[in-house]
């Protein structure tokens, strides 16, 4: 409960969360000035997976980008975004169920049949930079993010709008399934 506490002391909650993610993934750096045009220009290597992924159109896409990108985040170390991506995971029971099946099916990592505990999100929080299975839920949560519509290098402001939208409804309703 502190830790929801100082998280809504500090404005995070899952939804910033997801937009955050989502931010690291499409540019290297976001200029916020850039927010005032149409368009905002992309992180290369984003571009580069997107078409990538047009000509493929499967999931089998090497993905390490991704994985990059995720992990990357959740070195941060910051408890109040830890907890937020804590709360999302349990907030959102449904997609936790998927990544475990998906883990599972893989012979990933066992470990996601044994539920979490307080004792492993208080390793997340407090002594581990990373843990497996937030992160497979994280990349499977961010599998369609290339899905976005890019013309030249650019993202234009709406498409920008409405695919974070996309995202922060795909929580929101995994957690109505609780």
């Amino acid at each position: 409960m502190e830790y929801l506490q100082k998280l809504s002391e500090q404005g995070k909650n899952p939804l910033q969360v997801i937009h955050l993610i989502f931010n690291r993934i499409l540019f290297e750096e976001k200029d916020q000035s850039l927010e005032k045009l149409n368009y905002i220009k992309l992180n290369p290597d984003f571009v580069n997976e997107v078409k990538l992924y047009q000509k493929n159109n499967d999931i089998g896409v090497d993905n390490q980008y991704l994985f990059n990108k995720i992990n990357e985040f959740l070195l941060i170390d910051n408890t109040s975004i830890k907890t937020a991506i804590i709360y999302l995971i349990v907030k959102s029971p449904k997609l936790m169920t998927i990544t475990e099946y998906l883990l599972i099916r893989n012979s990933l990592n066992f470990d996601s049949l044994v539920p979490y505990t307080f004792n492993d999100f208080e390793n997340f929080l407090n002594h581990n930079n990373q843990d497996y299975r937030i992160n497979m839920f994280l990349y499977f949560y961010f599998q369609d993010i290339y899905d976005v519509h890019i013309e030249n290098d650019h993202i234009s402001k709406e498409e920008y709008d409405n695919k974070l939208e996309y995202f922060l409804n795909k929580s929101v309703e995994y957690s109505n399934f609780l």
